[in-house]
């Protein structure tokens, strides 16, 4: 290691604290007004100040030759992507969109909804970036070893995206900003499955903020403990498409309940230390088998790509593909003895019962 890899590592740890200090007092900040602020009013706030947020660190940490741990530290922008995503789906109810004819209510749920397209491509073009580094399950740095074509194209991707969410902020951040956020309502199928979509409730935009979002919690771990009754028998989560999509729906439930405790302090002090071990252990162990099925997928898209090719097929390389996809299908049935291993210690549904009564006692 040279003394330039030194420096950026030093800096780079420097950067870390000085962020987490910022977003703490950030967070104190807002979250000591929740309880004082309508839903409405909330809206407002969290949804222009997490737009920006973004807006500064992608600027800030986002550069031509960035390597795919880089967007994981010194700040996950991908957390703070899904954080921007999180809060218009969150207080989607609160958006002005009707005011100045059926023109501008077309106009502003277009604005709406492209905002939202947005954060979601950036969310998997980051993730699909970040996978680079997480497959190699390897912490240091200084040990990955990364394929220079594939960094490049999926770079190329990501930067053409961050590129075209500047070119768009000016626009989009005023009408965040500037929405009079007077209330909508949506058509339910509009909406995320893991937010308003499934939740028989519409909000009112004058309630207070702190008891929406908590009754919308409550809400929430019912249709998650619905989930649950999907995915609790199955004997492994990569059996056929349906377990996938069904492991896959569960975990994100589990972590949507888990985000908003995170987003917002007032509700996290609600939340008892084993709940939240318990939440955090139950989305580690999703999360390690999530990766492993990322890296499936690409191991099967490689070969898939490799046979296709009937003329300069390469057998050796397609030989240790295949040795590798054995070994990742044999650690995600591991991962998931693991889960059920967990599940008999932790029953899910008493947990999420337990959260419930914290909240509503």
């Amino acid at each position: 290691m040279n003394i330039n890899d030194i420096y950026i590592i030093i800096k780079n740890q420097i950067v870390s604290i000085l962020f987490i200090l910022i977003s703490c007092f950030s967070f104190n900040t807002q979250s000591q007004n929740l309880k004082q602020l309508s839903y409405r009013e909330a809206a407002k706030l969290y949804i222009s100040n997490s737009y920006q947020e973004l807006y500064e660190h992608l600027n800030k940490s986002v550069y031509n030759e960035i390597l795919p741990h880089e967007v994981k530290a010194p700040v996950d922008l991908r957390k703070l992507i899904v954080k921007s995503r999180d809060m218009i789906d969150l207080f989607i109810y609160s958006f002005s969109i009707e005011s100045n004819g059926s023109k501008t209510q077309k106009n502003n749920k277009n604005i709406v909804r492209d905002i939202r397209k947005q954060l979601d491509e950036g969310y998997e073009l980051f993730g699909l970036f970040k996978d680079i580094y997480d497959r190699q399950q390897i912490e240091d740095i200084t040990l990955v070893k990364y394929e220079q074509k594939e960094v490049s194209k999926k770079r190329e991707n990501l930067l053409v995206w961050v590129n075209k969410f500047n070119n768009q902020y000016k626009k989009f951040y005023s009408f965040l900003k500037e929405n009079e956020y007077s209330g909508y309502d949506w058509n339910k199928k509009d909406l995320s499955q893991f937010y308003w979509g499934k939740i028989d409730l519409v909000p009112n935009i004058d309630e207070n903020a702190f008891n929406v979002v908590n009754v919308f919690i409550l809400n929430l771990i019912e249709s998650t403990k619905k989930q649950y009754s999907k995915t609790k028998n199955i004997k492994s989560p990569i059996e056929n498409d349906k377990t996938i999509e069904a492991y896959h729906d569960m975990r994100k439930y589990m972590r949507t309940i888990k985000k908003l405790f995170s987003y917002f302090t007032e509700l996290d002090e609600k939340v008892s230390a084993k709940s939240k071990l318990f939440l955090t252990e139950f989305t580690d162990l999703y999360g390690k088998i999530s990766d492993n099925i990322a890296q499936l997928e690409s191991l099967n898209d490689e070969i898939k790509s490799i046979e296709k090719d009937k003329t300069n097929k390469d057998e050796r390389k397609l030989k240790k593909l295949y040795q590798k996809l054995k070994l990742v299908k044999n650690t995600i049935e591991n991962s998931w003895v693991e889960v059920i291993n967990f599940e008999k210690r932790f029953d899910v549904k008493s947990n999420l019962n337990l959260i419930v009564s914290q909240i509503y006692p």
